[in-house]
Parts: structure tokens; C-alpha cells; sequence
């Protein structure tokens, strides 16, 4: 199984999660950002991250991109399609790349959804917040 195919299933197996500021318990909580460090810790392509507390509107009021600069530590940016199913993708959002979610067939993701209340998917494609915004594609990078 290659590493891409290994997000998607460890992403998918997240689905219905409650949305939680700061968590990261498979089944009990996550959030966006966590949801991102925990899929990609289980999957071997970053070690453990614990990042420091962080407010749950921290892209409105702070320009600091500590999760996009964290996300580009361990992935390489995705400049043109195709977008692949394991790709990471960012949305703007406030001031800042803030949102996360994994591609599963582009423009199909998964995403920690603070709106939808769990883990669960989106169609970009459709009309909506997450489609308006700007986007930024990452992959996480093979171990060697």
C-alpha cells in the first residue's frame, strides 16, 4: 500500500468524529490541524507533534502561519492538478492558511468540520465557504 493510499484509509477511518478544539482521539474529538498531525503520525510520515495551545479563532486575529509553515516541514506543495487522493489540502481562512483537509477524489475531501460538528466529507465542487476560499496542496513526503 502505497503512503497516499494509507492517508486516505487512516483519514476515512476518522469519519463522524466529533469536532474538538485541541483534540485528537480517534472516535472521541479532533479538529482540523489535529485531525492532520494524528493521520499523518499514524501513517509514518511525521513523528509526534504537539503544538503549543492555540485560541480556536487564531486565523482571525494573528498572522503567524505556524500550521501551514508545520505542514511545509514534512510535505511538498502540489503547484497544478491532478490532485491526488492522500494530498493534503489548506484553505484560507481568516488571515491565514488555517483549514486542512485530505483530498479523496478531488475535489472530494475529508475534513475536521467545526460547521458539520465531526469528521466527514465535502464536495469543493458544490457551491459553499470551503469552495470560495483559496487554496494551497501538499503531499506528504516518502521516508527514504
Amino acid at each position: 500500500m502505497t503512503l497516499q493510499e494509507k492517508v486516505v484509509k487512516e483519514a476515512e477511518s476518522f469519519l463522524n468524529t466529533p469536532w474538538h478544539h485541541e483534540a485528537r482521539i480517534k472516535g472521541a474529538g479532533i479538529d482540523c490541524g489535529m485531525f492532520l498531525l494524528e493521520v499523518g503520525e499514524a501513517v509514518g510520515a511525521i513523528p509526534h507533534i504537539q503544538p503549543d495551545h492555540y485560541p480556536p479563532d487564531f486565523m482571525c486575529h494573528r498572522n503567524e502561519t505556524w500550521f501551514l509553515d508545520l505542514i511545509m516541514q514534512y510535505c511538498d506543495e502540489v503547484f497544478e492538478p491532478p490532485y491526488l487522493p492522500g494530498d493534503i489540502v489548506m484553505f484560507k481562512h481568516g488571515r491565514i492558511f488555517s483549514h486542512s483537509g485530505f483530498v479523496i477524489d478531488w475535489p472530494k475531501i475529508i475534513h475536521a468540520s467545526a460547521p458539520d460538528k465531526c469528521v466527514c466529507y465535502a464536495d469543493i465542487s458544490l457551491p459553499s465557504k470551503l469552495s470560495e476560499r483559496e487554496k494551497r496542496f501538499f503531499r506528504y513526503r516518502e521516508s527514504k
